[in-house]
């Protein structure tokens, strides 16, 4: 979840697309990593993670570039600076993904 959606009644989450565009980021990081975001912290930790401390998953060295750029924007601080989904998808048609 992201910051501004964290402990607030006034983000409309059905209107919020840049709120979507954050959590997208944190799935294509636990599709490239195979990891749970935050694991071991409750969601008292997690807020003060992400609100307070202002951190971000760290994004392995061996991402593709392309799709490391992509997670970074979904993270923007500012929901302004985050893809809306019609980019997203231009963004994708750029990455290179690794097969097994």
């Amino acid at each position: 979840m992201c910051s501004e959606q964290i402990g607030s009644s006034e983000v409309d989450v059905f209107e919020n697309t840049k709120a979507d565009s954050y959590s997208f980021g944190v799935i294509l990081w636990e599709i490239e990593t195979g990891q749970v975001p935050f694991e071991g912290y409750d969601d008292k930790g997690i807020k003060n993670l992400i609100v307070i401390e202002k951190m971000r998953l760290k994004i392995p060295e061996y991402t593709e570039t392309n799709l490391a750029k992509l997670i970074r924007r979904c993270w923007s601080e500012n929901p302004i600076h985050r893809p809306d989904f019609k980019e997203i998808l231009s963004m994708l048609d750029k990455v290179t993904f690794n097969q097994p």
